[in-house]
């Protein structure tokens, strides 16, 4: 069984997966539809407010609406805690940006590594190579490999 088959205890869910499975016109938008009954059986889904605002201007231009439904949809899913981009949250992806001026990491994806690494999750919804620079298991891009 492929890595993407298992349904983990706890995943991270990322940009890269909200908006393919939103945006019927992503190229991402079958990979996304295909992997949502593995999402709806995840019992805990953690993602972070840097991730809803970066969703929300993802879409802006899309169907502003469809993104409002969304973000609004997220605080009231039971499976899926929100992390707050507190300010020790913050100087936490700050930290790891400067740590790794090697790479094309955005400040979101360090604010969610580090929320990955501080809660112990391997597992990440997402198409983002970055993901899996950092260590950790691109769901998506396991499931494009697993299926060509």
């Amino acid at each position: 069984m492929n890595n993407f088959m298992v349904v983990p205890d706890i995943l991270f869910l990322d940009t890269g997966y909200i908006v393919g499975l939103l945006n019927r016109k992503d190229p991402w938008h079958k990979t996304a539809a295909s992997l949502f009954p593995l999402l709806k059986k995840v019992p805990h889904t953690i993602t972070t407010e840097a991730i809803l605002i970066e969703t929300g201007n993802a879409l802006a231009s899309i169907d502003r609406a469809l993104a409002i439904s969304f973000i609004e949809s997220c605080y009231n899913t039971p499976s899926l805690e929100i992390i707050p981009v507190t300010s020790n949250l913050f100087q936490a992806g700050l930290d790891l940006y400067k740590k790794h001026q090697d790479k094309t990491w955005g400040m979101t994806d360090c604010i969610s590594f580090s929320v990955m690494n501080e809660l112990h999750i391997l597992h990440a919804m997402t198409n983002d190579v970055h993901f899996t620079q950092a260590g950790f298991i691109a769901i998506m891009r396991e499931h494009e490999i697993s299926n060509p």
